[in-house]
């Protein structure tokens, strides 16, 4: 391999596309057939209604459908020709800013440093020199967005995806708003301006800033700067704890608004400090405990101290003093495959670094002072932070994070049983519920909308009559091989199909999600279709009892939150001959159990590679 085809080069590099170029020219967001969308509803219904129950949502279904629905459908296509995306403020204000709960950990998503286990064996001393190679990745990702290098990214027919996302990995946070949150986005590419490069450190209660670029030419510092930066920082912090301001930031939104103006108006200094913490490039934390191993790392990147994480902050480098490490991001600007493309750049740069070396030249000590940001601390503000982190504490302690290698097989030998990879794990999580709790669950799963203007994602409804069908077959002493290898196929076909039309923008969730709010700003009665039982218990306005999604076919992966009480998060990606699972739920729980539903999802991937290859025995 030459030294032009490096992998994270080769992978990610462009030299004929700008990164950008095509989201203007972008098709609009589609809004669905009414009918299509209320079939979808319903097939989603069936599993998890009782006959009684079904035949009621049918009637209140062909009521909507005739009366009110159809009218807000109405509504509906005429915003839409006066907008190139109906959903997009919607669903970020639906589904992130109006919220008034902690960001973390329902509202955020976090993955690990993917080396930890290869390149970057955890051990004492190496918190700093991990964390700076991480950093060195993301500055390196940083130039490449800058000067639109990054290659647009494309479906696997060659359709152009919006790359809209990655304005919003770097330099932008979240500001907290007594009813609605903004989003403050600052990036801007080499043609269209100035934009920070600057990098917030927080360790042990304090925060500090430092150059993340060169401040002449906009290129990374080298990892040796950036690990002796760590480190002064470290002895910077080490004298005395410093308020743990970041707690704030951890607080119940409309609460945070009001104690950031406070802090704000307590001095010019404390402005300008919060300007800089605000607009950096990305934060790194210093974290004062050891990582131990991949759960309670995972665990920690989501829900770890809140004074040394600024939950505002789009993109937060996590290291623990073993050398484990992570990111965690606030989900409001992004979803989670932005990450990924990061995550899977810095990793491939990092195997480059490995098989060719890199140049070491000696550190240039002007860009090696870090600066301490200073800020007027009063009782009230003392109070606060208090008041934070009892709000804060319940929440993140009772989140249970279990992260796991399924060893047995991967993508390659579920393609050549002829399944969508994907679609094939589905239904393993299907199996998996069925035969641990009994009854069918909802299920999300996030489907990718990027071939549309500023679009993000669409529900998949992955428990469907077809899931239904083939889990009784596998519980059923009755059943006989063949017949549950036909139902298997059926229901990865269909849920393959249904990932394809939500990906087209034809799932039912978000249009559903315009009928209501559309009701909703015109002060209407809540249709029955969204108060009836089923609405919620089919998965409706968040509840979901499976949250799930794959991060794709690399060793990156991430988890967030489960979306309900007694419901699971199953967070995935595919490696050709293993599968990465993350699984999330929660302490308070009396009916979940995430080690318990883990050993069941891979009891189905068991028995699911032992039915397809019984055919061949025969």
């Amino acid at each position: 391999m030459k030294p032009q085809e490096r992998l994270a080069e080769k992978t990610f590099v462009s030299e004929t596309e700008r990164t950008f170029q095509h989201d203007d020219h972008l098709p609009s967001l589609p809004i669905p057939n009414l009918r299509q969308t209320l079939d979808k509803y319903l097939q989603s219904v069936y599993p998890v209604a009782s006959s009684r129950e079904y035949e009621n949502t049918r009637r209140i279904v062909e009521q909507f459908e005739k009366g009110i629905g159809r009218q807000l459908h109405d509504q509906l296509l005429e915003r839409n020709k006066h907008t190139r995306n109906w959903l997009q403020h919607w669903w970020l204000d639906y589904a992130y800013l109006y919220q008034r709960e902690p960001i973390a950990p329902s509202l955020a998503f976090a993955g690990p440093f993917t080396l930890s286990e290869t390149l970057w064996p955890p051990g004492e001393g190496t918190q700093c020199q991990y964390l700076a190679r991480y950093l060195y990745g993301v500055a390196s990702f940083w130039c490449l967005l800058r000067r639109e290098r990054l290659a647009p990214q494309r479906s696997r027919d060659g359709t152009a995806l919006s790359m809209h996302q990655w304005r919003r990995l770097l330099s932008t946070t979240r500001l907290p708003g007594e009813h609605k949150d903004a989003i403050r986005a600052m990036f801007q590419t080499e043609s269209e301006g100035c934009t920070p490069t600057h990098l917030v450190i927080l360790c042990n209660g304090r925060l500090y800033t430092s150059p993340l670029l060169e401040p002449e030419t906009e290129r990374p510092l080298t990892i040796e700067e950036y690990q002796t930066i760590l480190e002064r920082v470290k002895e910077m912090a080490a004298a005395e704890p410093g308020p743990g301001l970041a707690a704030l930031t951890m607080d119940n939104r409309t609460r945070w608004a009001e104690n950031r103006e406070y802090l704000r108006s307590l001095s010019p200094e404390n402005a300008a400090s919060l300007e800089v913490v605000e607009s950096a490039v990305c934060h790194a934390s210093l974290e004062s405990v050891p990582g131990l191993n991949r759960d309670r790392t995972l665990r920690l990147n989501l829900c770890g101290d809140g004074s040394s994480r600024w939950a505002d902050k789009s993109l937060t480098a996590v290291a623990y003093t073993d050398g484990y490490g992570g990111n965690y991001c606030d989900h409001s600007p992004m979803d989670a495959m932005t990450l990924v493309t990061q995550g899977w750049f810095s990793h491939l740069q990092e195997l480059d670094f490995n098989r060719y070396g890199r140049l070491v030249v000696p550190v240039r000590e002007h860009l090696c002072q870090p600066r301490e940001l200073r800020f007027t601390v009063d009782e009230r503000v003392r109070r606060d932070i208090q008041v934070a982190r009892d709000v804060s504490r319940p929440l993140l302690n009772d989140v249970l994070i279990i992260s796991r290698r399924y060893g047995r097989y991967g993508k390659l030998w579920i393609q050549t049983e002829g399944f969508h990879p994907d679609a094939f794990i589905q239904m393993a999580l299907q199996l998996a519920y069925w035969s641990l709790h009994g009854r069918a669950a909802p299920t999300y799963e996030t489907a990718a909308t990027r071939r549309f203007y500023k679009a993000r994602t669409e529900t998949v409804r992955s428990c469907t009559p077809e899931a239904l069908a083939w889990c009784r077959a596998m519980t059923s002493d009755s059943a006989v091989a063949a017949d549950r290898r036909r139902l298997l196929r059926a229901a990865v076909d269909r849920h393959a199909d249904l990932a394809k039309q939500a990906s087209d923008g034809h799932g039912c969730d978000r249009h559903l999600m315009g009928l209501q709010i559309l009701a909703g700003e015109a002060g209407l009665p809540t249709p029955d279709i969204f108060t009836d039982p089923m609405w919620k218990k089919s998965g409706g306005s968040g509840n979901f009892v499976l949250s799930t999604s794959t991060t794709g076919y690399t060793p990156c992966f991430g988890v967030t939150a489960a979306m309900v009480r007694d419901g699971y998060g199953c967070f995935y990606s595919i490696e050709p001959d293993r599968l990465n699972i993350n699984i999330s739920g929660f302490v308070s729980s009396e009916e979940c159990d995430v080690n318990k539903f883990y050993d069941s999802v891979a009891s189905s991937l068991d028995g699911m590679q032992q039915l397809m290859l019984s055919r061949s025995n025969l």
